[in-house]
């Protein structure tokens, strides 16, 4: 995620509206302070949060379950 907020930022830099998908992993969900991360890296990076697309798949979903929602509504509080 550092690397591809990276990229971004510099592409970025000269395509303001660029945007950035990155898919969050099974263990990403179920780790509670991965929002955190993910605002501490937009921040690091200058990137506004709309420009960050967060991919998960149903099965990293269904896994975790309760980890995951808490995770992703963390996640969609801080935009």
């Amino acid at each position: 995620l550092d690397r591809a907020l990276d990229a971004a930022s510099v592409l970025g830099s000269r395509v303001p509206e660029f945007g950035i998908a990155v898919n969050l992993s099974a263990a990403m969900l179920g780790d509670r302070d991965v929002a955190d991360e993910v605002t501490s890296l937009l921040k690091k990076h200058g990137i506004s949060p709309a420009r960050l697309t967060l991919g998960i798949t149903e099965t990293s979903a269904l896994s975790g379950a309760e980890e995951a929602h808490a995770v992703l509504a963390a996640l969609v509080a801080r935009g």
